[in-house]
């Protein structure tokens, strides 16, 4: 029996190779996703670390001693109060702040004297 219709195909070679670059931009593409995830860490960091400042100075100021829990864009700050154990007249505030996975960000504490 003789074919009398060509057919037009890609050899194994070709599809291998097609494999191999595909493969090969794959890698380098999440190389560059992973690069830019790390580098917006430091913002992060930054922009958590203002906001646990900002909490802390209206907190003096206001003179909110009282445990409370904000939502500030895709952050939760969290600020404890509790009595220092050596000096009964100074209070211990704590602000964690974590980002919307639930991860700790920052934590900024500071000992001040309550009136």
């Amino acid at each position: 029996m003789v074919l009398k219709r060509k057919y037009k195909g890609n050899t194994l070679p070709e599809v291998l190779i097609a494999i191999a670059i595909m493969s090969f931009a794959s890698v380098m593409g999440m190389g560059i996703y992973v690069n830019i995830q790390e580098n917006t860490q430091p913002f992060l960091k930054l922009k958590a670390s203002e906001l646990a400042t900002n909490c802390l100075r209206e907190t003096e100021e206001k003179r909110d001693y009282f445990d409370q829990e904000y939502k500030e864009e895709e952050f939760s700050l969290k600020k404890t109060i509790r009595h220092s154990g050596r000096y009964p007249d100074c209070i211990i505030i704590n602000i964690t702040v974590f980002h919307k996975t639930e991860k700790k960000v920052c934590e900024l504490q500071k000992l001040i004297h309550a009136d």
